[in-house]
């Protein structure tokens, strides 16, 4: 079997279930390798060719949403074709045409970018971490100011920042190349939530919300509450019409 697909986004995977005569092939999104918070509708044809003769077995066409904060959207069955016994000579081909109608990816920078690069120390506490200021400054308009803008830091090599826990700060930059594991409890998501705010980092509050979206072992009252105080729009716009079923 191959499969062609258009970008590194797509990944085509077979799977056959026990006692069963055929092999189901999944196309399966991985945009959650570059960027964060992402949805989208996907017009998706394929094509299933017997490669010994050229004949064409199966073709499918349809549209499936793929949402980063819902896992078992990011693979959808798009066509099958009959397990044949070893010894006999057929293969197929396997075309996956995937058209996509974009709504929101929020790119995520490399962590080579952010950290193979440095041009500048920021401080904190007594740790201090090396970091690209164009890379920041693209993903912060305060950290843009920081070191683009008229204060005397932006002439400095190293750069303390207060207020704020090192391991945190660590655990933020890590955040923001996709390195770090996602909050284990709502109290940590309101740590984040609160540096992402101070740090105008719009990479982690779209983490952070992909992560609320998808957490069951956090409230739905909490959850409300969070995205009035750090504006998080999308878990906004999920949750707002089921309020407003409850209330009627």
């Amino acid at each position: 079997m191959s499969s062609s697909v258009f970008c590194r986004r797509w990944r085509v995977t077979r799977r056959r279930e026990p006692l069963d005569n055929f092999y189901d092939v999944f196309l399966v999104c991985a945009a959650g390798r570059e960027f964060e918070l992402w949805t989208f509708e996907a017009a998706v044809a394929t094509t299933t060719v017997n490669a010994s003769t050229g004949r064409k077995v199966l073709t499918s066409t349809g549209k499936h949403n793929f949402v980063s904060w819902e896992p078992e959207s990011h693979a959808v069955n798009v066509t099958q074709y009959e397990h044949i016994p070893v010894g006999i000579a057929v293969s197929y081909t396997i075309t996956v045409r995937v058209d996509v109608d974009c709504e929101r990816f929020t790119r995520r920078p490399s962590a080579f970018a952010l950290l193979g690069m440095a041009d500048v120390i920021l401080v904190v506490e007594d740790q201090k971490f090396a970091v690209n200021k164009q890379v920041l400054a693209a993903e912060s308009p305060y950290f843009d100011c920081l070191f683009f803008g008229s204060f005397r830091e932006a002439n400095e090599h190293e750069i303390e920042l207060k207020g704020i826990d090192s391991e945190d700060f660590h655990e933020l930059l890590r955040m923001v190349v996709g390195r770090s594991s996602e909050p284990s409890t709502g109290a940590n998501a309101v740590k984040f939530l609160m540096m992402a705010d101070m740090f105008d980092l719009k990479i982690v509050i779209d983490r952070m919300e992909n992560f609320l979206l998808s957490a069951n072992h956090i409230s739905f009252r909490h959850k409300i509450l969070l995205a009035e105080e750090y504006r998080l729009q999308t878990v906004k716009d999920y949750y707002c019409p089921k309020t407003k079923s409850f209330q009627e």
